[in-house]
């Protein structure tokens, strides 16, 4: 039951997350209402911050799906567990392809709300930190 409220509560701060993003790339010169800019800030670090810890905990070559179901305790190999899987890739993927839209309308439009340019080069930042933690890069120390 923990599980399903945790997923239930992720995706719904993921599809609030995204709605900000709609909102803000449709009328990118256009200042947000506050909330928007609220929800682009606090929930936009709350959800890239789980995208980052998955793929920190995920081992080299191992599927974060699997990462997932494995840190709940559950299998891949019945039906029911899979589905984590595949709520997992589509949460990875939402995320991604939200921050593209933000980039890519950021680089479209020069004169942007600070907003948009905000949000869109704090995504480019966690993007590459979610890279180096996919790929288990570690600073020389």
């Amino acid at each position: 039951m923990r599980g399903i409220v945790s997923a239930v509560i992720t995706v719904l701060l993921l599809g609030l997350y995204g709605y900000a993003i709609w909102t803000i790339c449709w009328a990118p010169r256009t200042s947000p209402a506050a909330s928007i800019d609220a929800v682009l800030s606090l929930v936009g670090g709350l959800v890239s911050a789980l995208v980052i810890a998955v793929l920190a905990i995920t081992p080299p070559a191992q599927n974060p799906g699997h990462t997932v179901a494995a840190s709940m305790g559950l299998s891949t190999e019945r039906p029911a567990e899979r589905i984590v899987e595949v709520v997992t890739y589509a949460y990875l993927l939402a995320w991604a392809a939200c921050g593209i839209a933000l980039v890519i309308t950021w680089l479209k439009v020069p004169d942007a709300t600070r907003s948009l340019t905000t949000a869109a080069e704090s995504w480019l930042g966690l993007a590459i930190a979610a890279g180096y933690a996919f790929l288990g890069l570690k600073p020389h120390s």
